[in-house]
């Protein structure tokens, strides 16, 4: 837990072109597409760059495990984020109405920041995400009862409604 702690802290504070460390190796954080070999990027910090849709380009980086689309104007993620297979985080906090590919609730993320995106996610393909540790949906329209619903149905997620 206290690993996405940080992350989140991290991420706040707009950490770019540092390091990363997950699970005990350090990855070098990528801030743009300036890069000369794509299996090398496994952290994409996109967060407050003007874009209104995710380049193609993002969906061929087989060994991508952090996205960081925070604060951008991205409104819809296409079906090719579903083909990046070691995606395990995914920050979309700050994007208002979001859409997100189906496939996205079969994806083995394991943290998935949706904070202040105004939007609602259909609950029950949130509750398939079984490998999730980390989800965070403050700043969302669901009821009390669904994220009750979500706790007993994600036993193992952290699940953050707030970030006071």
């Amino acid at each position: 837990m206290k690993n996405y702690l940080i992350y989140l802290i991290a991420i706040l504070a707009g950490c770019s072109d540092h390091v990363y460390n997950y699970n005990g190796v350090k990855y070098k954080v990528f801030s743009d597409l300036q890069y000369n070999d794509p299996s090398s990027v496994h952290v994409l910090d996109l967060s407050y760059k003007d874009l209104i849709e995710v380049p193609e380009s993002v969906y061929e980086l087989k060994n991508l495990i952090f996205l960081n689309l925070s604060f951008t104007k991205v409104t819809q993620l296409e079906n090719g984020l579903c083909d990046l297979d070691q995606l395990k985080i995914l920050s979309l906090i700050g994007n208002e109405g979001i859409v997100l590919p189906e496939c996205l609730y079969s994806m083995n993320l394991e943290a998935l920041l949706l904070f202040g995106c105004g939007t609602q996610l259909e609950i029950e393909k949130i509750s398939k995400m079984k490998k999730l540790k980390f989800l965070g949906v403050g700043g969302n329209i669901y009821s009390e009862e669904e994220l009750q619903y979500l706790e007993r149905e994600l036993p193992n997620t952290r699940i953050i409604t707030s970030i006071d």
